[in-house]
């Protein structure tokens, strides 16, 4: 009954993909076959620290950080980032972001699994986690959802709200290096109603690495709490 409710719904409702706008084929999928093929992954040789794919050769086995790590110096060690903040990708995430894209849960698992298994094997998430004003605007945290897809799709161990959003921030969109990075200074806690393993391996999980400032912000905090192992992930790189 089921699968004749979602026939008879992608007659009367088609899907359309949010890549190209053109009617999807199947009853699962808002991303069709052609944006799909277009998706342009990230690939070596990147940038271990934030994920982001170095332009042009690189020498073999280097740990050569980009200049947005150099600037930031993070704390965190490692990163991975997906996609391109691009064309296709950066619709995917505008969908998700401001479309309460729930709806592409089967889209996003075909792209998640493949993050490599040794980055997530045996890792807590950590979503980055939205104001609760922000959060009950838009209905959801894309980040929590990101993280519970990755939880389904590779060898993490589980979804982890460590992080609390204390201070209420204006979007990042627009703002310069210097004023992302003093936007959400303070902006973020430890959650104490939590229990976490210090010697444990954390992930933050975000949609969008930009310049680093909001997952620096949050690194922080988990610093100063006493994870020492902390990795990022994000869904694409702008």
């Amino acid at each position: 009954m089921k699968r004749l409710l979602k026939g008879l719904m992608d007659l009367v409702f088609p899907r359309h993909c949010v890549g190209c706008g053109c009617a999807c084929e199947g009853h699962e999928n808002y991303l069709c076959a052609r944006c799909f093929r277009t998706l342009r992954f990230m690939t070596e040789p990147r940038c271990r620290t934030c994920g982001l794919a170095f332009e042009g050769a690189v020498e073999a086995g280097s740990q050569r950080r980009c200049p947005g790590c150099v600037a930031l110096e993070p704390l965190f060690d490692w990163g991975f980032s997906l996609l391109p903040f691009e064309d296709v990708g950066q619709r995917l995430v505008h969908t998700l972001k401001y479309k309460s894209g729930l709806f592409l849960k089967n889209d996003l698992r075909r792209l998640l699994g493949q993050t490599p298994k040794d980055f997530l094997k045996d890792t807590y998430l950590v979503p980055v986690p939205l104001h609760k004003k922000r959060q009950r605007a838009r209905g959801f945290n894309q980040s929590h959802f990101l993280a519970e897809v990755l939880v389904q799709e590779t060898q993490a161990l589980a979804v982890v709200p460590l992080l609390e959003r204390v201070r209420a921030t204006q979007t990042q969109v627009g703002l310069r290096r210097d004023q992302r990075a003093e936007n959400v200074k303070n902006a973020f806690a430890l959650n104490c109603n939590v229990n976490w393993d210090k010697d444990g391996t954390y992930v933050l999980v975000d949609d969008v690495y930009t310049t680093g400032a909001t997952l620096q912000a949050c690194a922080q905090v988990l610093h100063q709490g006493g994870i020492r192992k902390l990795r990022v992930w994000t869904l694409a790189h702008g």
